[in-house]
């Protein structure tokens, strides 16, 4: 008997199994095969049987027994592979079988095909959005079905390398040792990156316990697959000749990772390498540190800790630009990466012998920084994570050189009082002018904006937006404010307010503002009405300043309206919120006035808000209407 007519039945009913057995009824597929089955049922019972089955489930109706559908199905896929069993056959065709090899492994299938099927997908086609998928897999623990262990292994070579790195470093190491053979069996050591994400796969593994692999594997290769085999070996001492060997080696890439293995063996023989190497004079310095980053052995430490200071006072004793001085330089800077990484207090303690003794390390510059002295770091370190006593220290570097002002700025600010603050840094503004500090020093321009860094803060709201289309959105939206009036008047000095006057610095005016300058007042609305919009972030700085300092909501009206009225300024995009509240506030007789200053849909009357200054405006005044009502 011929069964390529019922293998075709037997593949359509698995298809109805997992689409549905509702599927079935005036299934094109079947209704091509029921003639055949028909011709052959006048020969033969079976066939007559099956072609019966197959014409009840496209007639799509219950059967005399009631059967339905899916027993329907049920009844013909065991009828058709109860014959297909019957005709075959299992003899052997060798006189001896091959045994058939297998892994342990424990995984279940778990998962239902709708779970399965995005997965498979994402790991047999190429096209965006898979990394979504696959990720998310992972953190539902779909792996763990056993399906998908062929897809993680084969993902590794996935094109996409998020999804490659993905399988690398989180899914295959995540079977555990039941999975290394699945790497190991077509393991390549002259392939490419496939072979190198198989390594690192096994080393994350296995561990030490395939040292002797990733030891003939780095034997036997060159380039980038001789330095991920020896990544492997990091820590094990019974490597050490031939780590030694390859710290050595032409190849960057390959002295790097010896340099980070050597660091995590703890014999004499090895530490001597890496602190022979931690000097200006190494072309490897910097590969040296990025290994004591990683790990650094207490002996060492104590030598390298000594070989600083020792660096810090040869240069503290030799005149700025000195040779002596240069030949420290990129050594110093290695110190600085490892101390700040192991022990920062140490830092510290260097950072404050060097400002004490400045000249010789202001001389020395920062590589591949622009104009960065090393003197830099010490100063912004002390002021950002120094003590109280460190102040003293950055006054008198402040004498010698007075550009590290700011510095100097934010350890008072961190350490001492608003009123210290204040005599310090008020003295060095000079007398001011109201035509913009003539008379301000050279620093001035620094502190004002260094100030303004403090007063002012970003912030961010959640607005509403009301199109001209009618569609109404929720947009989120950057906007400047004050610090709190109360953590004003406790962290600031009020005298600073008679300073911004006398340097007419507006902005700084509206932080320190105070009810009862009647200056104060003047010169703020003044700018507003000057200015002509609501562009710039100053104006609503303006207008909160005002507000803070007690003007009435009728005030603050009449002085929007002069604002807009103001033949100056340009259309804003967008508008602080605090002023859109405001609005708010107005009177209903303003809504006509309101409207004005939105463009019309044709854009040729150009307004005073537009694009998201006018949605903000037209939900504003949709509230003042619905409340009118």
């Amino acid at each position: 008997m011929s069964t390529a007519l019922l293998q075709e039945v037997y593949q359509e009913t698995r298809r109805l199994y997992i689409a549905g057995s509702d599927l079935a009824k005036d299934d094109f597929r079947l209704n091509r095969l029921l003639p055949r089955l028909q011709q052959l049922g006048e020969r033969s019972p079976v066939f007559k049987r099956i072609g019966d089955g197959v014409a009840t489930l496209l007639a799509g109706s219950s059967t005399s027994e009631g059967e339905d559908s899916a027993t329907q199905l049920q009844r013909l896929t065991l009828l058709v592979l109860s014959v297909l069993r019957t005709q075959g056959s299992t003899a052997s065709t060798s006189e001896q079988a091959e045994p058939l090899s297998s892994e342990d492994i424990t995984l279940r299938t778990r998962l239902t095909y709708r779970q399965l099927a995005p997965v498979q997908q994402a790991l047999t086609t190429t096209g965006g959005g898979r990394y979504e998928i696959v990720k998310h897999a992972w953190q539902e623990g779909y792996f763990e079905d056993v399906r998908l262990l062929p897809l993680a292994v084969s993902a590794l070579a996935d094109p996409y390398s998020d999804i490659a790195d993905l399988a690398m470093n989180s899914i295959v190491p995540g079977y555990g040792k039941p999975v290394l053979p699945y790497l190991m069996d077509d393991f390549d050591p002259q392939g490419g990156k496939l072979e190198i994400r198989k390594m690192k796969a096994i080393q994350a593994i296995a561990g030490a316990e395939y040292a002797d692999f990733y030891f003939q594997t780095a034997e036997t290769t060159k380039g980038d697959m001789k330095a991920t085999a020896i990544a492997g070996l990091a820590g094990l001492e019974q490597y050490l000749p031939h780590l030694l060997e390859w710290s050595k080696d032409k190849k960057k890439e390959v002295r790097a990772v010896a340099y980070n293995a050597l660091a995590q063996i703890s014999a004499p023989e090895a530490q001597e390498v890496l602190y022979i190497n931690f000097s200006d004079a190494s072309r490897d310095l910097d590969l040296v540190v990025d290994a004591l980053l990683v790990n650094m052995q207490p002996e060492l430490a104590k030598r390298l800790h000594a070989a600083a200071w020792e660096a810090l006072e040869a240069v503290a004793s030799h005149p700025p630009k000195d040779e002596t001085v240069q030949h420290y330089n990129n050594e110093l800077v290695a110190h600085f990466r490892v101390w700040n990484h192991h022990d920062k207090e140490a830092l510290l303690e260097m950072y404050r012998f060097m400002v004490k003794h400045p000249k010789p390390f202001q001389s020395m510059m920062r590589e591949n920084y622009h104009k960065m002295t090393l003197l830099e770091e010490p100063a912004s370190a002390l002021a950002y994570e120094g003590n109280n006593d460190d102040v003293e220290l950055l006054y008198q570097l402040e004498k010698v050189y007075p550009h590290y002002i700011l510095r100097v700025a934010t350890a008072v600010y961190r350490h001492r009082s608003p009123q210290e603050f204040y005599k310090h840094f008020s003295q060095g503004l000079g007398a001011g002018s109201h035509r913009g500090g003539r008379h301000a020093t050279p620093n001035s321009a620094r502190i004002f904006e260094w100030l303004e860094d403090q007063l002012v803060k970003h912030e961010d709201s959640e607005v509403e937006l009301l199109y001209s289309d009618g569609e109404t959105h929720r947009y989120d939206l950057w906007f400047h404010t004050f610090l709190p009036l109360e953590e004003m008047e406790a962290k600031w000095d009020p005298r600073w307010l008679d300073i911004m006057l006398a340097h007419h610095q507006t902005v700084l005016v509206a932080a320190f503002a105070r009810p009862g300058v009647q200056e104060v007042e003047e010169l703020l609305k003044a700018a507003l009405i000057e200015r002509g919009d609501l562009t710039h972030r100053d104006a609503s700085l303006y207008f909160r300043a005002l507000h803070r300092l007690g003007m009435s909501t009728n005030e603050l009206r009449k002085l929007f309206w002069d604002v807009m009225e103001s033949k100056k300024g340009s259309a804003s995009n967008t508008v602080d919120p605090f002023i859109m509240r405001l609005i708010s506030q107005f009177p209903a007789e303003d809504i006509e006035r309101l409207e004005q200053l939105i463009p019309d849909s044709d854009e040729k009357i150009r307004g005073k808000f537009r694009y998201t200054a006018a949605s903000q405006l037209r939900a504003v005044i949709q509230q003042m209407k619905e409340m009118k009502a």
